[in-house]
């Protein structure tokens, strides 16, 4: 059988919290769990659409709005690209979104 319980007040984001769980009946308190714990975060919101302009006939620059992060930094972007056969594949370079880049 499965028992949960619900912490809803107090809880602050981006802050990580530990628990222990320990159970009790007639006979007195038993043996505390092993501690479990978890990040008040989540993965960021959606992005917006990008805009995109010409730098040069072989040049474009790929522009976007930095989506909410849910109270965990956003540490990188992944930049895909529509291939002719309609597919989207990883471009091979990093972006963590603190300086403009030129793709070739």
């Amino acid at each position: 059988m499965s028992t949960s319980f619900l912490v809803s007040t107090d809880v602050t984001p981006g802050v990580t919290y530990n628990f222990k769980v320990s159970a009790r009946n007639a006979h007195g308190l038993g043996t505390e769990s092993a501690a479990g714990s978890i990040e008040a975060s989540d993965r960021p919101v959606q992005m917006s659409a990008v805009t995109t302009a010409l730098e040069s006939i072989t040049y474009v620059r790929i522009s976007w709005s930095a989506p909410h992060d849910n109270s965990n930094a956003i540490i990188e972007y992944e930049i895909l690209i529509k291939q002719k056969d309609g597919t989207y594949s990883e471009l091979t370079a990093e972006c963590d979104g603190s300086l403009a880049a030129i793709i070739t």
